[in-house]
């Protein structure tokens, strides 16, 4: 019987709600911020903080595994700034993805939520949406 890795159902759950981008980092960034020059080819990345309040989950390198708020997305230098550090620089060639909403909880369906946890929401919209499951 296969089995299917959290990160793979993470990916199809957000797929199927629209809320996914794998991308890579083209040049290196700091801990608060990342460069990708591809972010303007997607729909929105050439608007000014269009991923304002998006989330940026690190999926390979020194901070694979962490999740940021985005802060800032200036489109002339295609940079991302997040609000809080990442455990080291982000550098080239590191794969992200980018959600709208947050990609990790820190609760499970047999606990539910904790009271330190805080339940993500889509911008604007109201609508929330609770993720049973962490990288």
């Amino acid at each position: 019987m296969a089995t299917t890795t959290r990160a793979v159902l993470r990916q199809r759950l957000s797929e199927a709600i629209g809320d996914f981008q794998s991308r890579t980092t083209t040049a290196e960034g700091t801990t608060t911020s990342l460069k990708d020059v591809n972010l303007k080819n997607l729909p929105g990345g050439g608007d000014i903080n269009h991923f304002e309040e998006w989330f940026v989950l690190m999926t390979s390198g020194a901070n694979e595994g962490e999740f940021r708020r985005v802060r800032s997305y200036a489109v002339a230098t295609t940079t991302i700034v997040v609000e809080s550090a990442f455990g080291s620089a982000v550098d080239t060639n590191v794969t992200y993805e980018l959600h709208r909403i947050t990609p990790q909880t820190s609760t499970t369906p047999s606990t539910g939520p904790s009271r330190n946890s805080t339940r993500p929401s889509t911008s604007g919209s109201g609508t929330r949406l609770w993720w049973w499951m962490t990288c």
